[in-house]
């Protein structure tokens, strides 16, 4: 995704530059600039969000570089969304979460080995409901 992310600022980059160069309307740099900004994140994310297992400790480095770690012991239950996204809980709080378009099966054989439950939408849905 980063080379997408990559060509695509490039092009809109390059968009910005040419209407500035042709006197174009405020429209089109605030279109233009949303772009801009989305690829900008976009190249930021892919780059920087990462989560690394290293024998019992799991590094999380969010999309900020903000580093967190824990121990598998801290974890408490995996959670599959809708969309198949997986979100990760640690005390009864979201940690953080691996989207739906990410290859995390290594991780999801590191909560098996530790034991940690894994739920899939439709389970965790009901389970919810009869704690109401």
């Amino acid at each position: 995704l980063v080379g997408v992310f990559v060509i695509g600022t490039i092009i809109i980059g390059s968009f910005v530059v040419y209407a500035f160069f042709e006197k174009s309307p405020l429209w089109v740099y605030l279109i233009s600039g949303v772009f801009l900004i989305t690829g900008i994140m976009g190249i930021i994310n892919t780059a920087l969000w990462k989560v690394e297992v290293i024998e019992e400790e799991i590094s999380y480095r969010s999309t900020f570089g903000i580093v967190q770690k824990y121990n598998f012991n801290q974890l408490e239950k995996a959670v599959y969304k809708k969309s198949g996204a997986l979100r990760i809980y640690s005390k009864g709080k979201v940690i953080f979460t691996f989207d739906d378009n990410m290859d995390f099966r290594m991780f999801i054989k590191s909560l098996e080995l530790h034991h940690i439950p894994i739920w899939r939408y439709e389970e965790y849905q009901r389970f919810q409901n009869k704690q109401k």
